[in-house]
C-alpha cells in the first residue's frame, strides 16, 4: 500500500514522504489569484446617528477601518415627549 502524506506551506511550497512499493502519480493545481479593485476611500470615520456604509464590498482594503469615539465636546440630546435630556 502506497502512502503519501506531506503539508502544503503557503503557495510556494509543498513537502512530504512518500512510503511503500511502486509507482505514484498525482497532479498539483494552483489556485488562481483573483485581481480584485482596491478600497481608495477614507479609512478614519466618526460615528454619528444616522448609519454609515463604507462601500469596501468586493474590494481591497490596505489598512484597517477605524471608528473612532464620539468626541467628548459632543452632546446628546434626546426628547422622550416630557423631559429634554441632555448627555
Amino acid at each position: 500500500m502506497l502512502k503519501l502524506t506531506g503539508t502544503l506551506h503557503e503557495i510556494q511550497r509543498i513537502s512530504g514522504a512518500v512510503s511503500g512499493s511502486g509507482r505514484v502519480s498525482g497532479q498539483i493545481s494552483r489556485p488562481q489569484t483573483v485581481q480584485v479593485e482596491k478600497y481608495t476611500g477614507p479609512y478614519s470615520f466618526t460615528p454619528s446617528e444616522a448609519e454609515q456604509v463604507i462601500p469596501i464590498e468586493q474590494k481591497q482594503a490596505e489598512q484597517n477601518i477605524v471608528i473612532a469615539p464620539i468626541p467628548q465636546e459632543y452632546g446628546r440630546i434626546s426628547w422622550n415627549g416630557a423631559t429634554l435630556t441632555v448627555w
